[in-house]
Formats: C-alpha cells, structure tokens, sequence
C-alpha cells in the first residue's frame, strides 16, 4: 500500500529536524507539501535528499493576493483527498500538522483537509 502523507506546518519550524523524523519514521511515498520556509521547505528537503516523489502546490500571491495562502491550502486537501478517493485499498493518507501558537495557515489547512475526510496527525 502507498503512503501518501500532506506536510503543513509553521514557517517558524522551531523544532529543526521533527519533520525529517516523523517522514523517516513513516517512509511515504508521496509527500504532498507547500512552498513555505519550515517545515514545508524541511519536507521539500527530505523528499530530494531521500528520493520520494513530491506534489508541490504553490501560493500564487501575485495572481490571488491574500487568498492564495488559503487557495494552496485547499488544494493540498483537495490532492489528499482525490488520491484517498481514487484509490482507497492501495493508498493510505493522511495530513501531517506540525504546528506553532500562530499557525493560522496551517490550522486552515487542518481544517480544510478534515472536511475532506482526510485523517490528521497533529504533531
């Protein structure tokens, strides 16, 4: 079965290296991540340094100003749950939230993708 893991988390990942153990603990597949500094860019990282495959879904802030945090939210979920969907004996997937006191992108994220069905592990 693939392992299909969504990263969101804060840009001021104060924990260097808790996104690094908790993908060579779960060793997916897919990583499914932003294009923020933190752990989205310590996600990024992993994913080159180990040879995974990753969806990167970018913020489009020229084009949607200040809705394109929220738009790249949604469509990260919106990516977990079409895959959780689309093949749901052959992939397990889950949102990983690697949180601080202001993460409001990520909190959005979690929300979004719990409104898909999508599972969340809160780190």
């Amino acid at each position: 079965m693939k392992k299909v893991i969504l990263i969101t988390g804060t840009r001021r990942n104060t924990r260097e290296g808790h996104v690094w153990d908790y993908l060579d603990e779960h060793k997916p597949d897919i990583v499914i991540v932003g294009d923020a500094t933190g752990a989205d860019e310590e996600a990024r990282r992993w994913c080159k340094f180990k040879g995974v495959h990753r969806f990167r879904c970018d913020a489009l802030w020229r084009k949607r100003g200040k809705d394109a945090g929220p738009d790249r939210n949604e469509a990260m979920a919106w990516v977990a749950a079409a895959i959780m969907r689309g093949s749901p004996t052959s992939a397990d997937v889950w949102c990983a939230a690697f949180p601080d006191s202001e993460s409001r992108g990520t909190w959005d994220c979690v929300e979004r993708a719990e409104l898909y069905g999508v599972r969340v592990d809160r780190r």
